[in-house]
């Protein structure tokens, strides 16, 4: 199940608003009360029930390799999660070193894992864990790269 995060919309107080992050098939959600918000007319915009059942406008930006967005409501941003820091970035980043190295199969495993290792940066693990995870997930990356290129070595020849 996607993660939810709790979040105070201006114009939402004394209600239940949650940002549930995109999976990689189901898109951003917004909830009110457990109530999906409904689509706005404009890109990336969704209408909640605010007071009195005043409709709110919230516009959902996302964040650059983050799974988490960013809302923009009556032009003033609202951080749904602190950003990652730097170092969280850089070790999740380490299988991107195959992109320069692997051809097209080290790009597009590299990039699964970056996915994969910001996804388990924001999770609920403790540190120690998250660490150690994005840590096995980033050799499980080289690993299936290394067997993969041997096989169509094997199978095709030096290409």
């Amino acid at each position: 199940m996607p993660t939810r995060y709790p979040v105070d919309i201006p114009g939402c107080e004394n209600k239940k608003v949650e940002v549930q992050v995109a999976g990689f098939i189901t898109p951003i959600k917004i909830f009110v009360n457990d109530e999906p918000a409904r689509p706005g007319k404009k890109r990336n915009e969704l209408i909640l029930k605010g007071k009195n059942g005043k409709p709110v406008s919230v516009y959902i930006q996302s964040a650059f390799f983050d799974t988490v967005p960013r809302l923009r409501v009556d032009g003033k941003t609202i951080y749904v999660a602190p950003p990652l820091k730097w170092h969280q970035y850089v070790w999740a980043g380490v299988p991107l070193i195959l992109v320069l190295y692997g051809g097209m199969l080290g790009a597009i495993l590299a990039l699964l894992g970056f996915i994969f290792n910001i996804r388990l940066a924001r999770s609920n693990l403790s540190p120690l864990l998250r660490f150690a995870a994005i840590g096995g997930i980033t050799i499980l990356v080289w690993a299936i790269y290394f067997v993969m290129a041997a096989f169509i070595t094997a199978t095709f020849g030096e290409v």
